[in-house]
Formats: C-alpha cells, structure tokens, sequence
C-alpha cells in the first residue's frame, strides 16, 4: 500500500466515508467531502516529498486547490482544538502505518510488536496483516 492509499484510508474511516466519493464529480463541494479531501492533503504534504501538482492530481486538482486546503488546515490546527485533535490522530495512524510497512520490508518484529502494543493501549482492532505478519515473523525469528 503507498503511503498516499495510506492517507486516505485512514481519513476516509476517520470521517465515516468511502474514497470512492471523494474522487466523484457529483457532490463534490459537500463539506464532509472537502474537509477529507483538504485533511488528505495536508497529510501527503506532511508525509511524502511528492510536488504539489502530483498531490492534487490523485482528485484531479490542481497545485493552488492543495496549497489552499493545507492553509486551511494549518488554520484550523491554530484555532480548533478539535480539529488538532483530529489531525495529531490521524498523523500518528499513518506513522504506525507507514512504520508497519517498514517493518514488513526489513523483517523487523520489534516495530510489529510496538504496532500491537498501540493498538491494544488504544482499543484499535489489531488488523488481521498484523497478526498473520507477526505469526510468520516469529516462526523466522
């Protein structure tokens, strides 16, 4: 999985949405839809070096529209503590995410473990990859 399928399955599950409607024409201005989109942005902009074009063409938008929603967020960040709150989950989700990929990569059950560990401290249902990832690291180890 890339880090941007990362990102939006993450915010999309965090909103209560299907990616498939963020990409739609229909609806497209719907505010649950935009503040997905916008969160999906920041994030790609916080976590990959991709150009701001490339970001926006994953929802045929263009640079100025990614630009635009990370002000957006930053302000909210600043302002909503709701929001902040919002964003620090979903940042951390995609780091054990992406820290779960690696850790696949390079046969490192440490990371897995520490995968496990914040999931059950936070109540999050351990994913089934996880397990069976962790299961045939330990028959290796």
């Amino acid at each position: 999985m890339t880090t941007f399928e990362h990102i939006e399955l993450i915010v999309c599950q965090g909103e209560g949405l299907l990616p498939a409607l963020l990409k739609q024409t229909k609806n497209r201005r719907n505010t649950e839809l935009v503040f997905a989109r916008q969160c999906i942005f920041y994030l790609m902009r916080e976590f990959t070096k991709k150009p701001l074009s490339s970001i926006g063409r994953h929802f045929n938008k263009d640079h100025a529209t990614v630009i635009h929603s990370v002000r957006t967020i930053h302000n909210y960040i600043d302002t909503d503590r709701d929001v902040k709150a919002k964003i620090q989950l979903y940042e951390e989700k995609v780091k054990l995410a992406l820290s779960f990929d690696y850790a696949t990569a390079t046969n490192d059950i440490e990371i897995i473990r520490k995968h496990i560990d914040y999931c059950l401290k936070n109540k999050i249902k351990i994913p089934e990859e996880v397990i069976s990832e962790y299961n045939r690291l330990i028959i290796i180890v």
